[in-house]
């Protein structure tokens, strides 16, 4: 199936939405599954609202998904072209960071859009006299239906170049991108009913039926917040350039990839903050990890970056204890491997796909558990997405440009979904970029900062010291 350029009116439906889309749309329906991304931008001359403006406006009619909405065609969900398009948009002087949490969990109108909205923070003090630049954070929320990592990247990358063009006095009407098709119309095969069934029961049976928590609490060592507020909250770290040249030049040295480096010190650091809140050793424990996958491969090359919202979901179930954490660069290599016969052998993340929409039936039984302050229902341990280097999706400025992005930071809500948190990671501009995401319905303030605090001190530890606990020996 061949991507289709949109030339649709407003209220005309556009396409239907895939598993994945469907997901997304049904956790949006009950407030959750938000994406948001910031870009902290300098720029040579001032920053003006009505130019920025005029940039969003272009980049909605370049990016069609910026135009949809959803709407119901019999029983499936259907994308449909906003009837009266409206940008929500606002340019402010603030803290950025509280404005990024504050966006986090955006709550939108499905049915009438728009699917996102942007808000522009300068700081207080916008002129740099030292070097002449002006700054500001440009932070986009958009929902998840209808977007992805890759995505945002691409919205915030063309932004940027609109932008320029605009500042250079070339306004040119833009291209129209076209839609890629959905991962349910391009799979090699269809998987066997028999596979299907079977990992349905499973995982209904033990997210649903079965009290998943005592696994991911282990055995309620870590606590689990009874409550019925729900929020995303963020810690984030960076990594200076020569911390991450080494980390790099370390995995590389081991034949591992940095994803598999980051998983494991991330089992690493749970398993360790677990042990320190219990009274008896713990001993060998099966950590459940959710990877997502980018499902672009399936798609032909000129959708490398398409829009839209193109993920899967690998599970990664691996026994580990602190005590195999003395060998750090074995056991991420026993994880590069297992992700690797995941991605390439298994293939699980295309396999499922025709169940995805059938997981949404998490947000429902999550709502009622939340409004009555139970413990929602969760099926692994946490979520990871890594972005990988982005300087192909972000490339550096070019000669003429006057606004260049310095650092970019991503968020997901998923407070009534099946992951206590989420860590996001990437590198941009030769520096590694770290996120936590935790939800305060399933992670409390203390054990997330607790967890944040060893994840980046073994990090560090491991460039430095070329193992997980540096000097100590536990």
């Amino acid at each position: 199936m061949e991507g289709k350029t949109v030339h649709y009116s407003p209220g005309d439906l556009v396409q239907p939405l895939g598993s994945v889309e469907t997901l997304m749309a049904v956790g949006g329906i009950y407030g959750t599954l938000n994406t948001i991304q910031a870009i902290w931008i300098k720029s040579k001359f001032p920053l003006e609202e009505e130019k920025i403006l005029q940039s969003l406006w272009m980049l909605s009619r370049q990016i069609p998904h910026l135009q949809f909405c959803l709407s119901r065609r019999g029983w499936r969900l259907w994308f449909k072209r906003m009837e009266t398009f409206n940008l929500d948009f606002e340019m402010k002087a603030g803290d950025a960071m509280e404005v990024y949490e504050d966006m986090i969990d955006s709550k939108y109108n499905l049915w009438t859009g728009p699917l996102w909205k942007v808000k522009v923070i300068v700081p207080n003090t916008n002129n740099n006299v030292n070097d002449e630049q002006y700054s500001a954070a440009v932070i986009f929320s958009l929902h998840h239906c209808m977007t992805d990592g890759t995505a945002n990247m691409k919205i915030c990358r063309e932004f940027v170049k609109i932008l320029n063009e605009i500042n250079q006095g070339k306004i040119n009407e833009p291209e129209i991108n076209p839609l890629a098709p959905v991962v349910d119309k391009n799979m090699p095969e269809f998987p066997s009913i028999t596979f299907l069934t079977k990992y349905f029961c499973t995982k209904f049976f033990a997210t649903m039926i079965k009290n998943f928590y005592h696994k991911s609490s282990f055995a309620g060592v870590l606590p689990v917040p009874k409550t019925k507020i729900t929020k995303t909250k963020v810690l984030y770290d960076e990594l200076s350039k020569t911390e991450t040249d080494i980390l790099i030049k370390m995995c590389k040295l081991n034949d591992i990839t940095v994803h598999s480096c980051i998983s494991t010190i991330a089992n690493f650091a749970l398993l360790q903050v677990a042990q320190s809140k219990a009274s008896y050793p713990l001993g060998v424990r099966k950590i459940n990890v959710t990877h997502c996958v980018n499902m672009r491969r399936y798609l032909s090359p000129e959708y490398s970056d398409a829009s839209g919202c193109h993920i899967s979901f690998m599970e990664d179930r691996r026994k580990t204890s602190l005590k195999d954490s003395l060998d750090f660069w074995k056991e991420a290599k026993k994880t590069h491997s297992s992700l690797k016969a995941h991605l390439e052998v298994a293939k699980d993340q295309l396999r499922i796909v025709p169940l995805l929409r059938m997981a949404s039936m998490i947000f429902p039984a999550n709502v009622f558990l939340t409004r009555n302050g139970y413990k929602n229902k969760t099926d692994c341990h946490y979520i990871t997405t890594n972005m990988g280097n982005l300087k192909t999706l972000l490339p550096g400025p070019e000669a003429n440009d006057t606004v260049e992005i310095t650092s970019v930071l991503r968020s997901v809500s998923a407070h009534l979904g099946g992951n206590p948190f989420l860590i996001a990671f990437h590198t941009f501009r030769g520096k590694f970029m770290l996120s936590l995401d935790y939800y305060t319905n399933k992670m409390t303030d203390e054990t997330a900062h607790e967890y944040f605090t060893v994840f980046k001190t073994f990090i560090r530890n491991v460039i430095e010291y070329d193992n997980l606990h540096g000097t100590t020996r536990f």
